[in-house]
Order: C-alpha cells, then structure tokens, then sequence
C-alpha cells in the first residue's frame, strides 16, 4: 500500500529504519477510549490503537475529558493511517495516528496542551520534545495550571490504593474544583482551537459566554465550523 508524500514527510522525523519496513494499518475510527487510545476498523476487525509517545492526563483528571474531545473532534468516524511502533503488553498496537491531512494526532495533542511527552518510551522523540517546551512556555491547557500532575503518577496513586482527591494548595479541601468545559483555562481554548456548543444549539461559543451551559461541549474550531454559526455575542 503506498502511503502518500504528505504522511510520509512527518514520518521521516520520527524514523530511523527505513519507512517500507514500517507496519501500517489504515481505518476507520469506531471507538475513542480516552485522549490517547483509539480503535480503527480495519479489514472488518477491530483494532486498539494507543498513541505513540504521548500520554494524555485521566478521565478523573483535569482536561482528561478535553483531550478525549480533542482526539474525537479530530479523527472519530475519519479514516487514518497508523504507523505502528510497537505493540505494549495489553496487545494494543503502538504507533502514529496520520490524519487525512498528513498531520500527525499525537503532535497536535501535545501542542495543544492537552497531552505530555511521554519520554520514557520517546525519549529521542525531539519533536514532541519541542512541542511539549512550546506548550509549557504558553501555558497551554494542561500547562495552565501550576499543580500538574503527570498521568502516570496519578495511575500510580490509584494503584497504591490512594483515592482521596487531590486538591491544590491554593484551594481549600471544601472547595471543589470547576472542571466542566466552560470552565477550562482560557489558555487551552485559544491555543488548541478549541470552542464550545451546547446540545441543542445551534451556535459555537467562546469560554465564558454567557449562553453557553453546564452541557456544554469542548469542540475544535475547525470542526465547529462545519456545522455551526459563531456566537454573535462572544464572537469566537
């Protein structure tokens, strides 16, 4: 199967075998588990893909469910191309997710905020590397926030039986934390491009609006513009 220039070319940086000995799967994506974990249907099976070298933060952790949107805003019910690096211990093949337009997923989640370097099993990885200082440097998303906790660590504490939540140490432990998508750091919102429509509107809001409710839903400029209107009022 020949795979086309503008997805070889982000593949080249990442490779130093040569790229016809790569695995490659191509399919429609069925199922997003979380921001990093997706399953693509392919030749009628279904296969569990997880991100090369990125990990995203938990469902119970702050924008757990933001980079889910993210990946699902970006791939769900599209057909990508896998280039699989590895496959882990659950038998989910390992690799890069190539969207139609040759841009690599994990990148974008990284550079949106929305996702760490998983450096332990990239570690030579320069671009997300690059990509993960840029988004620090910018306060994106996850880097918004001065308690970041790494998404290993916090499995690492629910293995260890620790279930008290965690609150930061500018909060009072009365004090619960705003998570729902209206109320995630303008800084997530204009980096990733990311928006947010309610479930019957028909419009897109910016963070904030005053039209936008607790249903609200996280979802990428690109995508929004497919089928809604911007706010007249926020004016995203």
């Amino acid at each position: 199967m020949q795979i086309r220039l503008t997805i070889l070319l982000p593949i080249i940086l990442f490779f130093t075998m040569p790229i016809a000995t790569a695995e490659t799967i191509t399919g429609k994506v069925v199922s997003i588990a979380d921001g990093d974990t997706i399953t693509v249907l392919h030749d009628e099976t279904q296969v569990k893909v997880r991100f090369h070298g990125v990990d995203t933060p938990e469902k119970k952790q702050d924008y757990g469910t933001a980079a889910k949107n993210f990946t699902a805003d970006h791939c769900f019910g599209e057909i990508v191309t896998i280039v699989v690096t590895d496959t882990d211990r659950y038998g989910r093949k390992v690799g890069l997710v190539i969207l139609d337009d040759g841009r690599v997923l994990n990148h974008e989640l990284v550079a949106a905020g929305l996702a760490h370097w998983y450096e332990t099993y990239a570690p030579d990885d320069r671009t997300l590397k690059r990509l993960q200082t840029e988004a620090k440097a910018a306060k994106r998303g996850l880097w918004s926030r001065a308690d970041v906790i790494v998404p290993y660590e916090f499995r690492k504490g629910k293995r260890n039986g620790n279930t008290t939540p965690y609150n930061p140490p500018s909060e009072s432990p009365s004090v619960r934390t705003d998570t729902t998508p209206a109320a995630l750091g303008s800084a997530m919102t204009d980096a990733a491009g990311m928006v947010y429509i309610t479930n019957s509107g028909t419009k897109y809001h910016k963070k904030g609006c005053r039209f936008l409710k607790q249903s609200s839903k996280a979802i990428s400029l690109r995508k929004a513009k497919e089928s809604f209107e911007p706010c007249g009022v926020c004016k995203p």
